[in-house]
């Protein structure tokens, strides 16, 4: 008694659904891509033999591969990016079998630190949807400080004026883009002894 039809999963080799044995031989029983395939049983001696229907000529079966369903194992992590002021677009790269053919994707907006995305979706021998994620990260910055003038005050002068400055903006930003305030402080404070003091 042979089945009436066979379904598998597309596995990215060559999958053997009919294979010969000691009563018949098989033609088509193989193949590799997602498809519908036909294979045909020939009994191996007709004479002696028949199949459970109480005929022999040859069958004629038809059976599939399916797509396989991507899931993010699919795909190699996409590390943590640093936040550069441009969209972040960083390579997707498919685990055998699947390969960069079997998908097409888009990129979500990726420019401002936070959580960047990438929606996949499968096409021939797989099928689904996945969204990747990373981490784009905030940038670092230098804060620079100095004393208002040339950075010295002479014994028993008023506590001067701290400042600040940022470095290492990029695409055009400037402070104005950051959150949350500065506080200057430093030990001096009118009558402190000569000396040097970190802001």
């Amino acid at each position: 008694s042979i089945p009436g039809s066979v379904e598998l999963p597309f596995a990215g080799e060559e999958i053997v659904a009919y294979v010969d044995n000691q009563y018949y031989t098989v033609s088509g029983g193989s193949a590799t891509d997602v498809g519908e395939y036909e294979a045909t049983l020939s009994l191996r001696h007709p004479d002696f033999c028949h199949w459970s229907d109480m005929t022999d000529e040859d069958k004629i079966i038809a059976w599939s591969i399916v797509p396989r369903t991507i899931t993010a194992a699919d795909f190699a992590p996409i590390g943590d990016v640093t936040y550069t002021g441009q969209r972040i677009l960083p390579d997707v790269v498919p685990l055998e079998p699947l390969t960069l053919d079997d998908i097409s994707y888009e990129y979500g907006e990726n420019v401002r630190a936070g959580i960047g995305t990438v929606d996949i979706v499968a096409d021939g021998n797989f099928t689904g949807n996945v969204t990747l994620e990373f981490d784009i990260l905030r940038k670092g910055l230098v804060l620079s400080t100095f004393v208002d003038g040339d950075g010295e005050i002479a014994y028993g002068s008023e506590i001067p004026r701290y400042e600040y400055s940022f470095t290492g903006f990029v695409n055009g930003d400037d402070e104005t883009v950051l959150t949350g305030e500065v506080t200057l402080s430093c030990g001096y404070s009118v009558g402190s002894d000569v000396g040097e003091y970190v802001i």
